[in-house]
C-alpha cells in the first residue's frame, strides 16, 4: 500500500498475519442502495463469517485485480475478521486507488457511517 496504511490496522490488533491461505473465488459486487456494513453485508448472506477473507487474500487481490479497485478515492471494502484481546472482531478493510497509489483504511464491523450508493462503492467477497 504505497500511498498510505492506516496506523489503526495496527492500533486495534487488525494486522494479524494469518497461515497459508488458499486462492478464493470472489464476487465484486456494486453498490445500488445507500447503507451501514451491517447492512451492506448481510445482504449478500446472513454468515458473516462466508464472507471474510483473510488479509493475505485481500492483498493478493489488490494485486492481481487492481483494475477492480474503484478509483480517485471511492472505496472498494472487504470483510475480514481476527481475534483480538476482545475475542474475535470483524473489521472491514477500505482500499481505493488515488493517483495511482494504493491506500487501506480499516474500519470496526459496527461503524454506523452510511456509504452513498451514488459513489458505487464496490464490495469485494467469496463466492458463495
Amino acid at each position: 500500500f504505497t500511498g498510505y496504511l492506516d496506523p489503526d490496522f495496527k492500533e486495534w490488533g487488525a494486522n494479524q498475519p494469518s497461515g497459508p491461505t488458499k486462492r478464493e473465488k470472489v464476487v465484486v459486487y456494486e453498490m445500488r442502495r445507500d447503507a451501514r456494513f451491517a447492512e451492506m453485508f448481510a445482504s449478500l448472506s446472513p454468515d458473516l463469517d462466508k464472507l471474510c477473507l483473510t488479509q493475505s487474500q485481500i492483498i493478493r487481490f489488490c494485486i492481481e485485480h487492481s483494475a477492480k479497485l474503484h478509483k480517485e478515492g471511492y472505496a472498494t471494502f472487504f470483510l475480514f475478521k481476527v481475534k483480538t484481546e476482545k475475542g474475535s472482531e470483524y473489521f472491514v478493510a477500505h482500499v481505493f486507488v488515488v493517483m495511482q497509489r494504493l491506500e487501506a483504511h480499516v474500519y470496526r464491523f459496527g461503524y454506523s457511517n452510511v456509504w452513498y450508493a451514488f459513489n458505487h462503492s464496490r464490495v469485494v467477497a467469496p463466492q458463495l
